[in-house]
């Protein structure tokens, strides 16, 4: 049975975020390549007929960067500006044979419940943790250095054996 205990404080869940904002890192490429293209067609149509077209381009493009970095760096900032100790959330995860069993405890309240595998529509792998998501938003995050009974490799060969293969992103047994 392999076994954590994960604290949800600002730091773990500033991660999320990230993680979530920039889960797909094909779109940063496309993105920068966007950008590039932009400027690329600004200096090139500078003594043209065609530098407005190129400077709206730009200045679309540019809109869509500035986006970009303020939903990966000033967003999640934002949102957890109100975060204190009374939302820190300490969860002891088991994960058994048909569930994941779950005992929550923060300084409003105690809880515990049980998530059987089939409920997970994805599970993501960043260096630092497991994300298993119960919906397109919401995961449970699994921080590897917070493992206290097996090890990370353990569990991703658990998950891999427990998720149908179509449910897991970025998981692969070396």
């Amino acid at each position: 049975m392999i076994k954590a205990d994960v604290t949800y404080d600002k730091k773990a869940m500033l991660s999320f975020m990230r993680f979530t904002a920039i889960d797909k890192p094909w779109k940063w490429a496309i993105y920068g390549a966007l950008f590039v293209f932009a400027v690329v067609l600004t200096i090139l149509n500078l003594k043209t007929d065609f530098l407005p077209f190129a400077i709206i381009v730009l200045f679309f493009v540019s809109l869509i960067e500035i986006f970009t970095i303020f939903a990966y760096f000033i967003s999640p900032n934002m949102k957890l500006k109100n975060f204190t100790d009374e939302n820190i959330i300490k969860n002891h995860f088991s994960f058994e044979e048909k569930s994941v069993k779950l005992k929550s405890e923060s300084k409003a309240r105690k809880s515990d419940g049980e998530i059987p595998y089939y409920a997970f529509v994805k599970v993501d792998e960043s260096s630092l943790a497991f994300y298993l998501f119960v919906n397109k938003t919401s995961a449970l995050i699994i921080t590897k250095s917070e493992i206290t009974e097996g090890t990370p490799e353990e569990l991703k060969k658990f998950l891999i054996a427990k998720i149908p293969d179509k449910r897991i992103n970025k998981l692969s047994v070396k």
